[in-house]
């Protein structure tokens, strides 16, 4: 399913609708803080609102949780003559969607919207809303299903059953291999998104590497192979390493706050490297 060709005005409203609330925390003095003010002032002042709202740049650098960063509009142009400007708009990008008050205000008003949009549609049409790629999306996809039917869902084949696709007019040769594969597809995302944020909260909380460890992907449906992957993108996540090089904290200081391998908090603050 090439969800990128399908026009996508919830999503690109939640966008528009996060950056004005965070802006208007900033006007109040409520702001995280001073960098993310900056940030969000540069995307405004500098009239380059569109790489948030233009969904197309599907990269892990400028969406969160994204896990794709080939043949995008933003990549190939900054890579034909390696501008300054694009590299400051792909860094500052990163960087605000990394923040974690972005990512859950983002997170909430995508949710409203498609749960509104979910009133008025069936769920195939609900699903050509979301990016395959963001993860937030596909778990919105599942919560929004399971509150509605009141389920729990455990499985992708659970998902299909109970929303009932079991084509996809997308691929005329293949339409029900396609639906399942989507399904699948939808069903792990989403349960990723659910054992990197559960473990995100615990480094939040104060919780240690080993209380990760602990915590297995089993227990949201998924193998354990996800297991290293997941981790590393919830420490990625929690301690904001996906901001600019000024900012990011110290890998030093992060593996022994968590008593995390030092190698482990290494990759995870590369993992989007461009």
């Amino acid at each position: 399913m090439n969800i990128e060709e399908h026009n996508t005005p919830v999503v690109d409203n939640a966008i528009n609708e996060t950056v004005k609330e965070l802006l208007n925390q900033n006007k109040t003095g409520t702001i995280e803080t001073e960098r993310l003010g900056f940030l969000l002032n540069y995307f405004i002042d500098s009239g380059s609102i569109e790489p948030l709202k233009y969904l197309r740049i599907d990269t892990k650098d400028i969406l969160p949780n994204r896990s794709n960063y080939t043949d995008t509009e933003l990549h190939m142009e900054s890579g034909k003559d390696n501008r300054p400007e694009d590299i400051l708009c792909n860094e500052m990008v990163r960087a605000l969607r990394n923040k974690k008050i972005y990512r859950r205000t983002y997170y909430r008003k995508v949710y409203q919207g498609l749960k509104d949009t979910e009133i008025h549609k069936g769920w195939i049409d609900l699903l050509t809303e979301i990016y395959e790629d963001d993860k937030a999306l596909n778990e919105i996809f599942v919560r929004l299903v399971e509150e509605q039917r009141k389920v729990t869902i455990t499985s992708a084949k659970a998902l299909q059953d109970i929303t009932g696709i079991i084509r996809l007019g997308f691929d005329k040769n293949n339409e029900k291999e396609e639906a399942r594969r989507q399904m699948g597809h939808v069903f792990t995302s989403a349960m990723r998104y659910r054992y990197e944020k559960a473990l995100e909260e615990m480094l939040d909380g104060g919780e240690k590497y080993n209380d990760l460890l602990n915590t297995t992907p089993a227990k949201f449906n998924i193998p354990d192979s996800h297991k290293e992957d997941a981790i590393e993108e919830a420490v990625y996540n929690s301690f904001e390493l996906g901001d600019t090089s000024t900012i990011i904290p110290n890998i030093v200081d992060v593996a022994k706050t968590i008593g995390a391998p030092f190698e482990l908090v290494l990759r995870s603050s590369q993992r989007y490297t461009i």
